[in-house]
């Protein structure tokens, strides 16, 4: 999407880690090699370095590394979190749409109000989920890995992942160590309202010592 014939002096290219992607990479790395800007910024992970370090040697451009530490501690729950602890400013994540209506169906059924997000959910639907659930209108955000790129869904108390595996379009397996942080992440704001969110694992999605170590 990006208008190549466009040059800017600073082009700031997010979610780099999309490098790895089997099926947006190809996108990542061609707008990053193409980009006709003096400057290009990539936030990103530290995982997604030795990719980008490739990248420059290939185009011959110098990179410069600058190493930035979260600004609030993560911490990571060691015990599950039970479904009937989901309160107010907590988001459970899930893998699919099926089990995002179904967690809201089992909460609305406990008494709590629910906003969801998921990728396929269009945009300006998408938006106003995520204001009823930052405005309060809603007690606890149920979503897919779609939060932790590109929204900004205001303070999270905590962020509960409902299993630590997915479905990736070929087979069940694991989640990464990056996808838990990315979306983890989004737990707590900087001198805000939950400044130090919690990351965690709701009761028979798992292990939580994975959350711990990911963490």
């Amino acid at each position: 999407m990006y208008p190549f014939q466009n040059p800017v002096d600073v082009a700031v290219i997010d979610e780099v880690q999309m490098l790895a992607d089997p099926e947006r990479g190809p996108a990542r790395t061609a707008v990053i090699m193409e980009v006709p800007a003096r400057q290009v910024i990539l936030p990103d992970a530290p995982d997604a370095a030795p990719m980008l370090q490739r990248i420059a040697a290939l185009c011959g451009d110098p990179l410069e590394e600058v190493r930035l530490e979260r600004m609030e501690p993560l911490p990571a729950a060691p015990e599950p979190v039970p479904l009937s602890e989901i309160g107010r400013g907590d988001a459970v994540i899930t893998f699919s749409r099926r089990e995002v209506f179904s967690l809201r169906a089992e909460l609305q059924r406990r008494g709590r109000s629910v906003a969801v997000v998921y990728g396929a959910l269009g945009p300006p639907v998408r938006r106003a989920q995520v204001r009823r659930f930052r405005e309060g209108e809603a007690e606890v955000l149920v979503a897919t890995d779609a939060i932790g790129v590109g929204l900004n869904v205001g303070p999270l108390r905590r962020v509960v992942f409902s299993a630590l595996t997915k479905y990736d379009g070929k087979a069940d397996r694991p989640l990464t160590v990056q996808e838990i942080k990315q979306t983890g992440g989004r737990a707590g704001r900087f001198e805000g309202e939950h400044a130090e969110g919690i990351v965690a694992l709701l009761a028979g999605g798992g292990d939580p010592r994975e959350i711990v170590l990911a963490a």
